[in-house]
């Protein structure tokens, strides 16, 4: 019985940690720009609070913030021009029609283009939170690992249109979804992340970080 209530309590914690976390989420996201900063920041503090147990919500989500604002932000900015990029593509082949073969083109170049921005942005936001590395080096490992991980990726990625549905229906669940998401998250990105410090960052001083331990 003792067993059974630490657990609940230990479940309850958790899920006040997710409201927390993704209601800061949302506030910082409002200004758009910095919906990057406020993404790794949700990841980062989903995985060391809700995941390890670790530390408080909210200043671990303003300490990663602060930390990670300026590649945040470039994530921000990276993904806006990638939206324009592909929307620009998709206008272009909608206006040479579907059965035009220059239209047919633009439009799996449209998918393509797309598809490679949301399987890179999955492992970026992880990537950033965890290691120090320049905007141009973390996108390079998060292409390397999005390659290495589709198994596990795709589902995910299908997890994270169900949750974008169940928000545009039910609204409320902005306020938990988000960090929830970011907690299911963890045990795919952490496991990839994991297995490349041991294999490639030895005596870094990583191994030894309570990252290690997801």
């Amino acid at each position: 019985m003792f067993w059974e209530n630490n657990r609940f309590m230990d479940w309850l914690t958790k899920f006040s940690h997710m409201i927390v976390l993704s209601a800061l989420w949302v506030i910082c996201s409002l200004p758009v720009i910095t919906i990057g900063p406020a993404t790794i920041a949700l990841y980062y503090a989903a995985a060391k609070t809700i995941r390890c147990g670790i530390g408080y919500p909210t200043a671990e989500f303003f300490r990663c913030m602060k930390e990670n604002f300026r590649q945040g932000v470039l994530v921000s900015i990276g993904n806006l021009f990638a939206f324009l990029f592909c929307y620009g593509i998709y206008q272009f082949a909608m206006s040479l029609g579907l059965t035009n073969s220059f239209g047919k083109l633009y439009y799996i170049l449209f998918w393509l283009v797309g598809a490679a921005v949301i399987f890179t942005d999955y492992y970026l936001i992880s990537v950033i939170s965890r290691f120090q590395l320049s905007f141009r080096s973390a996108v390079q490992m998060a292409v390397y690992f999005s390659v290495r991980n589709l198994k596990t990726e795709i589902p995910m990625l299908f997890t994270l249109v169900g949750a974008i549905v169940v928000i545009y229906i039910f609204s409320p669940s902005l306020f938990f979804l988000p960090a929830a998401y970011a907690f299911l998250m963890t045990f795919s990105t952490e496991k990839a992340l994991g297995g490349y410090i041991r294999e490639h960052m030895k005596n870094s001083g990583l191994e030894t970080m309570w990252f290690m331990e997801l």
